[in-house]
């Protein structure tokens, strides 16, 4: 089992490093090819939908993963049910969502002091659907423990499809922000269309039986649980991803500085890589096991050490080669490896605790964990207001760093207890 667990772990780990390295290049050649600001914009639309992306799964693909094991299994006919109910819900929810992520870019560009091209908002009408339910047939593969199929789907498809259209872009058409988004929504058409045909050859799941269960009742009957997950999701999602500040800062500046501030979370969200691969691949193992007995306790102890000490060494890794890697993107961008040493500890308090927030997960912390979430959210979020964040790259950084530490820290204390009481019910 350990060296299966180790090759699971290994073989997500190098899924999502190559998916960061071919998203890290396409950042590059739209930063080089078509401006700063056509990275902004691309990168606003992503961390946009995305949110959205978060009404559309309501939690139901972390649900999945940790319920399925407990009715025994995707084969099993309940499951199946539970599958086709929660694809239904999931395929209304993004459409609606599509609908919210067009409203949010018109309110955004009332209030803007540059421009917003809400045209960019139409591309959510196919990426939203398409995203959720490719992330929910993840979900079913993970749950069941076919980490290399989960892999191959999420990570490896979307990334060797986008690096392609990327350069036929490049040399063939040209490279904007139209071409970028219509680059990115083919590549999850194609996730989709090949997690359907793997669904069907893994379990005999055919998605055209989905239509049966395709009702709006399927939303009104919807478990009280998934908002929870939904909510331990987005709270994540809006502090890690420093979503709020760059929301912000288009608010308040342009698509440049948008841009900017993208580049550097981009480079400091590697310290996630590790401890989050750690977690996609234990929660599900632990979710069938019994959670408070001593094994546990000492894995526990053990990812929090493993975590701290892969944090440490890519931290410092970015920390040495910041201004080689920042000029990549343009000699002009170098100059902001202050800001991205600032962003560094943000970053790394919250990827510190990857691992151990899925196992609190798996072994029905629900609760508990998504009250955690919550109360550092707030704190986080008043952090982060509490400091005068204008035009200045710099500033909204620091916020962003600021409530990336409360809420990192929040996360490691309430955890850092449970590994001593084991007791995360």
């Amino acid at each position: 089992m350990s060296r299966k667990i180790t090759i699971d772990t290994l073989f997500t780990f190098t899924g999502m490093i190559l998916f960061q390295i071919v998203n890290f290049f396409v950042a590059v050649f739209i930063s080089r090819f078509s401006g700063v600001d056509s990275l902004g914009a691309y990168q606003f639309f992503i961390v946009t939908t995305t949110f959205f992306g978060f009404f559309a799964k309501m939690g139901i693909d972390e649900k999945l993963t940790y319920n399925l094991p407990y009715l025994g299994g995707v084969k099993n006919k309940k499951s199946k049910i539970l599958i086709f109910k929660s694809f239904s819900k999931v395929l209304w929810m993004s459409l609606f969502s599509a609908f919210g992520t067009i409203l949010f870019y018109k309110i955004m560009s009332l209030y803007s002091e540059t421009k917003i091209d809400i045209y960019d908002s139409l591309f959510s009408l196919a990426y939203l659907p398409l995203f959720s339910l490719g992330i929910l047939i993840g979900a079913i593969f993970r749950s069941e423990n076919f980490i290399k199929k989960r892999v191959l789907l999420i990570y490896l498809v979307p990334t060797i499809v986008t690096g392609l259209l990327l350069f036929f872009f490049i040399y063939v058409m040209k490279l904007n922000k139209n071409t970028i988004l219509a680059m990115r929504t083919i590549s999850y058409a194609l996730m989709f269309l090949l997690g359907c045909k793997w669904l069907f050859d893994s379990f005999k799941i055919n998605l055209i039986s989905l239509f049966k269960y395709f009702s709006l009742k399927t939303l009104i009957k919807t478990d009280s649980t998934i908002y929870k997950w939904l909510g331990v999701a987005m709270i994540t999602f809006l502090l890690e991803s420093g979503t709020i500040g760059l929301w912000l800062m288009r608010l308040l500046s342009d698509e440049y500085n948008v841009g900017v501030i993208s580049i550097l979370l981009r480079l400091t969200g590697l310290t996630y890589l590790a401890p989050t691969a750690m977690g996609i691949v234990f929660g599900p193992l632990i979710a069938k096991k019994n959670a408070n007995n001593e094994e546990f306790t000492v894995l526990k102890t053990k990812m929090l050490l493993f975590s701290i000490l892969l944090v440490s060494f890519v931290s410092l890794f970015v920390y040495f080669f910041s201004n080689q890697i920042l000029e990549l993107f343009g000699k002009a961008i170098g100059s902001y490896s202050t800001e991205l040493i600032y962003l560094l500890f943000g970053t790394s308090a919250i990827a510190i605790t990857q691992p151990l927030q899925s196992m609190a997960l798996a072994i029905n912390g629900l609760k508990k964990v998504f009250a955690i979430s919550l109360i550092a959210g707030v704190f986080s979020l008043i952090v982060f207001l509490s400091f005068e964040v204008d035009k200045s790259v710099l500033q909204a950084v620091k916020a962003i760093s600021a409530s990336m530490l409360v809420y990192g820290s929040f996360r490691f204390l309430y955890l850092l207890k449970s590994i001593k009481t084991n007791n995360i019910n």
